[in-house]
């Protein structure tokens, strides 16, 4: 049986969300000036900081304050993606700037990197070197998450009224970063021999 999961509290900060995504496809929140007094007060009552994305206004700050403060928590920094390649080249050119600088102090001042794939794996091996870096593949509920059977897949494909071809799900925002033109493009070169749901 499972456990229940611990307690835990949310604390929402104030951010500009939509602004440079919708603009520009970059997903990236500009948060409130709260979120530093908040960090300031939840780093203190820490032992472990868990922050996500090094080029990310919330991980920089939290890592800054941690590292001043007098009771110092572990920090562990888990990197999604590293450098995704915009077409716009200037936009290219200040991600790859932000990540030798930005994301090369975020690396450098966490006590470990947690990612998930060799070319992240290799971003912080080259910017923050002898960083210690773990490969933790996501984790997966094998219970709830697996393969149809041949009846369950007839079945379903009956009460949703499709038709044979394959459907292939998109799950993540419109957003050069998530790959959605890569989809969209394999949609269009597959030229209806599969169904692309977004």
């Amino acid at each position: 049986p499972r456990s229940n999961p611990p307690e835990y509290r949310m604390i929402y900060v104030p951010a500009l969300n939509k602004f440079f995504e919708a603009r520009l496809g970059i997903p990236y929140p500009i948060f409130a000036p709260s979120l530093v007094t908040v960090l300031r007060r939840e780093v203190a009552r820490a032992d472990v900081l868990h922050v996500h994305g090094f080029l990310f206004q919330s991980t920089l700050a939290a890592q800054a304050i941690a590292h001043r403060a007098s009771h110092r928590p572990v920090v562990v920094l888990t990197e999604h993606v590293g450098h995704v390649p915009y077409r716009n080249p200037i936009l290219d050119r200040i991600e790859a700037a932000a990540i030798a600088t930005l994301g090369r102090w975020s690396a450098r001042a966490s006590d470990v990197t947690v990612v998930y794939n060799a070319s992240v794996a290799g971003t912080i091996a080259r910017i923050a070197p002898g960083t210690p870096v773990h490969w933790i593949d996501n984790g997966i509920d094998t219970d709830l998450f697996r393969p149809a059977s041949d009846s369950e897949r007839a079945r379903l494909r009956a009460e949703l009224g499709w038709d044979d071809r394959p459907r292939v799900l998109f799950g993540g925002r419109a957003v050069a970063k998530k790959g959605l033109d890569v989809a969209l493009e394999a949609a269009r070169a597959g030229d209806g021999a599969f169904t692309l749901g977004v």
